[in-house]
């Protein structure tokens, strides 16, 4: 916690214009210090797939990536910064303190596989993310940031071929 109130006083004294003395007038004045601790987390995601590019999603056997950027969007300094993906595991950030409006930026590539399409020709892969910190001594952690992700493979053409003619 901050010290507080900080409390400002001071006193006037002096002399009138026929040099005598006067009264010490005195003037209190106390501030309370308040401060927030906060952090907040963004996230999102990319591919270089063609079809990602015109909204349709990743395909099986394409790269994710998932990017990550946390805030510091209170008025403290926030240390140790993390996160941990609920797919992807831990998040490696370009730094671990931040001032004030400060950011740290990360991400995670993430391959489309058989597993996130069942048998379906298109799916989605969502996943979570929360950032924490520690300020001024205590653990403080952003509200979750969630990305759903479609991801297809290509439909499954059988080939038949005849192997005896009984013509």
């Amino acid at each position: 916690d901050l010290p507080g109130p900080l409390t400002n006083i001071v006193t006037v004294s002096g002399n009138d214009i026929l040099r005598n003395p006067v009264t010490p007038v005195t003037a209190t004045a106390t501030v309370t210090l308040t401060y927030t601790s906060s952090i907040s987390i963004a996230k999102t995601a990319s591919s270089k797939s063609p079809l990602w590019i015109t909204g349709e999603g990743a395909k099986l056997g394409d790269d994710i990536v998932y990017t990550y950027v946390v805030s510091n969007t209170g008025t403290t300094t926030v240390s140790r910064i993390a996160a941990v993906d609920d797919k992807l595991g831990a998040v490696t950030f370009d730094r671990e303190t931040l001032a004030p409006g400060g950011t740290a930026t990360g991400s995670l590539t993430y391959k489309v596989v058989q597993e996130d399409m069942g048998e379906e020709l298109r799916a989605t892969i969502t996943n979570t993310v929360a950032a924490t910190g520690t300020s001024i001594g205590r653990q403080i952690e952003s509200k979750p940031a969630t990305v759903t992700a479609g991801v297809y493979r290509d439909a499954i053409s059988p080939v038949v071929t005849c192997v005896s003619d009984n013509g």
